[in-house]
């Protein structure tokens, strides 16, 4: 099981009003999901998800709270232009606001977006963790490094050895093309797909695989990471089948 690495990706957040989610979801039907198609026909992109809010874990601050996001995987960073593009013709959804649009990277031996077939396979229900996390400037290789070392393998370990961890994609943000100002802002997007008994397992299996990966606790690594970064925004979400 190899990381995904250097691939780009396009995303989306934005907010849509509680009472027109159906109706935004017949939008993307019509005017989204063609678009995606001749995407794909010209070889732009390889795939993309979509992401509705269902419930808030964390919030740092009090901001309107985003609750869909797109994810477009591009074959190529230099196609993120040609897409920016795309969803400026769209035509407007009254009520829509967009949070934000950027060009992200996945972070180096921390990007597993395919699931293997055990975990793949399961009969419960899946859910998606959504965290857009803002970690201090100064501390951005610090970070990266924790990730390399120590959370991308130990999200390796438990996708390999567990059957609750359906994906991890995990993402940094390498140039934001549009942004509310009124929003605080993040640089890092990580999206981790789950069964209902990561809840109990998460912490143990965790610990083990940094353990195993760089000799470190759960206590130990997420006591460096809540001095480095804020968890701005995390989110539970079902995943829009388009």
């Amino acid at each position: 099981m190899k990381s995904l690495d250097a691939a780009y990706y396009l995303a989306e957040s934005i907010y849509v009003p509680k009472g027109q989610k159906k109706d935004y979801q017949k939008y993307l039907y019509r005017y989204y999901l063609p678009m995606l198609q001749e995407w794909k026909k010209r070889g732009l992109i390889y795939h993309h998800e979509v992401y509705d809010y269902i419930f808030t874990n964390v919030k740092n601050g009090q901001f309107l709270s985003w609750n869909h996001l797109k994810l477009i995987h591009l074959k190529d960073q230099a196609f993120a232009e040609i897409i920016f593009k795309g969803l400026n013709l769209l035509p407007d959804f009254q009520g829509k606001k967009i949070i934000r649009r950027e060009i992200l990277v996945s972070t180096p031996n921390s990007n597993y977006p395919v699931p293997l077939p055990q975990a793949k396979n399961r009969s419960l229900p899946l859910f998606f963790a959504v965290e857009y996390v803002d970690v201090h400037e100064p501390n951005l290789e610090e970070f990266r490094q924790i990730m390399i070392k120590n959370n991308g393998p130990a999200m390796k370990y438990i996708m390999m050895n567990q059957n609750w961890c359906y994906n991890f994609i995990a993402l940094e943000t390498i140039e934001v093309l549009a942004h509310s100002p009124e929003i605080p802002t993040w640089n890092q997007l990580h999206i981790i797909g789950l069964y209902p008994d990561a809840v109990l397992r998460y912490k143990k299996d965790f610990n083990e695989g940094l353990r195993r990966a760089n000799n470190t606790s759960f206590k130990e690594n997420f006591k460096r990471l809540e001095e480095i970064r804020t968890m701005l925004y995390k989110t539970g979400n079902k995943r829009v089948e388009l």
